[in-house]
């Protein structure tokens, strides 16, 4: 499971509008594959740094940008998962809007209920989740950790399976082709959120492999592959919305 972020964790008027983590995650037997994929990415724009979505897949580069989801979407078997906090919903009075620490470490914790509870419900039979988060400067990825063990020791194994992750999660550096592959979901949500509510392009890619976001049994995206902190419509009310969910609308 490779987990990375996009947007900022700050509330001042200069902030993004919204923070989102990403997970990517890949069965065993297909990791190889991911990692082919990775380094075809690499060659294809000629360079020898990790893949990034900012300084790689740039909007004066849309070539860049549909190959990108073109090979992302034909990945075999895996699944993603988006948990997209909505900054301007947030009540006033929450605590993750006055600590950075604290909202990023939220996000984590809802990201990481969904990893287990994935593992535990694969196609196939339930899976061990061994988690690679992206590190991120300014961050005490110890204090995370402790953050996470409290909620794990405290909550019931019964609502969220952390039976199905192996402990503890790491964060590692953008080396992992995972992170970079994580790096591109993450961006191509960045785009189409960052885009007009009623201009379906921005979404374009974003809805190109909405077919490996994880669904509930009816198709359910909300809930299960995109979870919303904050006010829902600042996901669903965006004109593509019914493109990327089909049923779930």
């Amino acid at each position: 499971m490779y987990i990375d972020e996009t947007g900022d964790r700050g509330f001042a008027d200069r902030s993004s509008a919204f923070f989102a983590m990403t997970a990517l995650l890949v069965p065993e037997e297909s990791d190889w594959l991911m990692r082919y994929a990775t380094g075809g990415l690499r060659a294809l724009i000629q360079t020898d740094k990790p893949l990034h979505w900012v300084e790689h897949f740039r909007r004066k580069h849309p070539e860049r940008r549909i190959r990108a989801a073109e090979v992302l979407a034909r990945l075999p078997d895996v699944s993603v998962l988006h948990v997209v906090a909505d900054k301007a919903t947030i009540h006033q009075d929450a605590g993750i809007r006055t600590n950075k620490d604290r909202f990023y470490n939220y996000l984590t914790k809802l990201v990481m209920e969904r990893v287990a509870l994935s593992a535990a419900t694969w196609p196939g039979g339930p899976r061990s989740a061994i988690v690679r988060l992206g590190a991120v400067k300014q961050m005490d990825h110890k204090e995370t950790l402790r953050y996470l063990e409290l909620v794990r020791d405290r909550g019931s194994r019964f609502v969220v399976p952390w039976d199905h992750i192996k402990w503890p999660p790491k964060w590692l550096g953008t080396d992992w082709d995972g992170i970079q592959i994580a790096d591109l979901y993450a961006g191509m949500l960045h785009t189409a959120l960052s885009g007009d509510v009623t201009d379906p392009s921005c979404a374009a890619l974003f809805v190109r492999c909405g077919h490996q976001i994880r669904r509930g049994p009816r198709g359910q995206l909300l809930g299960y592959g995109i979870e919303i902190v904050g006010d829902e419509s600042f996901v669903t009310k965006r004109c593509w919305w019914r493109d990327l969910a089909g049923a779930d609308v």
